[in-house]
């Protein structure tokens, strides 16, 4: 049991991630890097285990979806460059907003909003939490469709589409190499020395199951995955005990 490596939330989370991009396939045709992000959604039972692809797509498009909230106040928005005064925070200070234990209840709440379409939901939601058009140019990749007050569907969407391209220029065109063993580590630094050229003597970094909400808890800030390129764990249990 201490080293259960299942995010129960991840597993309730999964299959509402899938209907709304399914449902978006439905009324939009095809989209290839969205398609393949479902399918591997379609195979996760919440274990982030270290051979894990599907637990690497949803965190992966965790990130993305936890940029886009709140997004239209961030500097660096389009809203933001239109009306400088709404620039309140950097994407990062956005999201240390959010990446919390107390906002699992909000994003579980969101997510089944947008997945039933709850217009109390929506309406209290979908234009202040979720509005703003983050990542707008995808390069040649294909564009999602955003529609008028769908912006919370609008940033489910397009996180599984940017995870799919995330992970490509990161980790290479080849999943098998998107295992959560690969892009989840668990740091030990040793200060100075992991800052200077005998880092590979004194620094270790162990690849590690688990996440913010597991057992084997293995907690990575959201907001350093931009920063350091991988999943860093920086907090981990060093006992734990069930009475």
């Amino acid at each position: 049991m201490q080293l259960d490596s299942v995010d129960v939330s991840a597993r309730i989370m999964t299959p509402l991630i899938v209907k709304i991009g399914e449902r978006y396939l439905k009324a939009h045709g095809s989209n290839k890097d969205v398609e393949a992000s479902l399918q591997f959604l379609k195979q996760f039972d919440g274990d982030f285990s270290l051979e894990s692809v599907p637990a690497t797509i949803y965190a992966t498009w965790q990130h993305f979806f936890y940029r886009g909230l709140l997004y239209k106040y961030t500097r660096g928005s389009y809203s933001a460059q239109k009306n400088p005064s709404t620039s309140i925070w950097s994407v990062e200070q956005q999201i240390n907003l959010l990446d919390h234990d107390s906002s699992a209840d909000l994003y579980q709440r969101l997510l089944t909003g947008v997945a039933s379409n709850d217009p109390k939901i929506l309406e209290r939601y979908d234009d202040k939490l979720c509005g703003g058009t983050p990542y707008a140019d995808l390069g040649e990749s294909q564009k999602i469709t955003h529609e008028e007050a769908k912006n919370c569907e609008y940033n489910v969407i397009r996180s599984l589409q940017e995870s799919q391209i995330w992970l490509r220029k990161s980790f290479g065109e080849d999943p098998k190499k998107w295992k959560w063993g690969d892009v989840h580590l668990n740091d030990f630094e040793n200060i100075p020395w992991s800052v200077t050229p005998l880092k590979y003597i004194f620094h270790r970094s162990v690849p590690f199951a688990g996440n913010s909400f597991t057992i084997n808890v293995a907690r990575y800030p959201i907001s350093s995955v931009g920063v350091f390129g991988y999943f860093k764990s920086m907090f981990s249990a060093n006992f734990k005990q069930v009475l």
